[in-house]
C-alpha cells in the first residue's frame, strides 16, 4: 500500500465515515468514542477533515476513527474503508515496514500492566469515591481487582511514554478467561483532565467479561454503559458487564458475546436517561435478535440519569433489612 493511497483514505470525508460507522451526528458533533461521556464533544471540522474532542483532547482522521470505533489495527481500518467505499488499494494484504512500526506502537504492555495490578491498593480518596459516594460493595472491589493511584504513573513502564493522571482508579479489563487485557484509569481529581484514560492505540473492550463465561442456564445478564454503573449493578446483586460507551460496542464485541452467551440467557438493561443510553439500548436489541437471546428493558426511577445514581439514592438500610429477612426465611 502506497503512501498516496493511504492519504486518499485519510481524505475521505470524516463525517461520512462517521455515518458509515453508525455514529449519530448532531450538526458536526457526536459522542466521543475515546472516553465515556453524555455530551457530544467530538467535533468534526470540514476545513481540515479531522475530528477533535473538546473534553478529552483526542483527535482523529478518517483512518484512526475507524481504528477506534471498530477496535481494529491500522491495516484492517484501511481495508474496511477501501471495502466500504469500493476503492481499489494496492498491497492491502501486505504489511509494509511503516505499518508494522505503527502497529507495534499501539500494543499494550500486558506484562507491565499485570505487574501494576498484581497487588491492588485502594487509597483513602478512592475508598471515599467508591464506597461512601457510590456505595460500591467491598466484595465487588476485591473481586474485580480495582486498584488506585495517588501519583502519576506510566502506562507502559517507559519514562518518556504516556502517563495515567492521578489521583485515579485503575479498572482492569480482562478476557473471558480472566487474563488482563487492558487497564482504564478513572480520574478522581478536580483539575480539568480526561476523566477516563486508556493507553494510546488500545481498544475499549467489555468490562467484567469473565462474568459472561460464568453464566449458567437461564441467567439474566445486565449490560451497562460504563464501568462505574456496572460496579453499581454488581453491588446490587445483579450479574453485569459494562460497555465503555454507547458508541464502542464493536462488531467483534457482538460476535464474541454471541459465542460466549448461553442461548437461555436473558439480557437486561437500565438505559441511561439520555440519547446515548437510548442508542446503546437500540444497539443491544439488534444484537440480541442477531444472536437469538431475549432482552428486557428496565426503567430507572424518575429523576435518575443512570443506574449508578439510582443505586446511590436507594435506602440501603431498608435493603439490608430485607436481605436479612430473606436470609432467615431461606434458612
Amino acid at each position: 500500500m502506497k503512501r498516496d493511497e493511504i492519504q486518499k483514505l485519510r481524505e475521505l470525508p470524516i463525517e461520512g465515515v462517521a455515518l458509515h460507522l453508525g455514529l449519530k451526528l448532531k450538526g458536526h458533533r457526536t459522542l466521543c468514542v475515546n472516553h465515556q461521556e453524555r455530551h457530544m464533544s467530538l467535533h468534526f471540522s470540514q476545513k481540515n477533515n479531522r475530528g477533535k474532542c473538546f473534553s478529552c483532547g483526542w483527535s482523529c482522521d478518517s483512518i484512526s476513527l475507524v481504528e477506534k470505533v471498530n477496535g481494529v489495527g491500522f491495516l484492517d481500518a484501511c481495508k474496511w474503508l477501501a471495502e466500504e467505499y469500493k476503492l481499489i488499494i494496492s498491497g492491502l494484504h501486505t504489511q509494509e515496514k511503516f505499518i508494522e512500526r505503527r502497529e507495534r506502537k499501539s500494543e499494550v504492555n500486558i506484562s507491565y500492566l499485570n505487574m501494576l495490578m498484581e497487588r491492588p491498593k485502594i487509597t483513602s480518596l478512592a475508598r471515599r469515591f467508591l464506597v461512601e459516594e457510590r456505595r460500591i460493595s467491598e466484595d465487588v472491589i476485591k473481586e474485580i481487582g480495582i486498584s488506585s493511584i495517588d501519583t502519576d504513573i506510566t502506562m507502559d513502564g517507559k519514562m518518556d511514554g504516556q502517563w495515567y493522571n492521578a489521583p485515579a482508579l485503575l479498572l482492569p479489563y480482562r478476557d473471558a478467561k480472566g487474563n488482563l487485557q487492558n487497564v482504564q484509569a478513572r480520574y478522581l481529581g478536580s483539575e480539568k483532565k480526561p476523566r477516563f484514560q486508556f493507553p494510546k492505540g488500545s481498544t475499549c473492550s467489555i468490562f467484567n467479561l469473565p462474568q459472561v463465561a460464568a453464566l449458567g442456564d437461564n441467567d439474566t445478564l445486565f449490560i451497562s454503559e460504563g464501568p462505574t454503573d456496572c460496579l453499581a449493578l454488581l453491588s446490587s446483586g445483579r450479574k453485569a458487564i459494562g460497555i465503555a460507551s454507547a458508541t464502542t460496542l464493536t462488531f467483534e464485541d457482538k460476535k464474541m458475546l454471541g459465542e460466549l452467551l448461553p442461548k437461555t440467557t436473558t439480557l437486561a438493561c437500565f438505559p441511561d436517561n439520555d440519547k446515548a443510553g437510548q442508542t446503546l439500548y437500540e444497539d443491544l436489541v439488534k444484537m440480541a435478535n442477531d444472536i437469538g437471546v431475549c432482552i428486557v428493558r428496565h426503567r430507572l426511577p424518575e429523576g435518575c440519569k443512570d443506574f449508578g445514581e439510582a443505586w446511590r439514592n436507594i435506602d440501603h438500610r431498608l435493603t439490608q433489612i430485607k436481605s436479612q429477612r430473606l436470609g432467615r426465611l431461606k434458612n
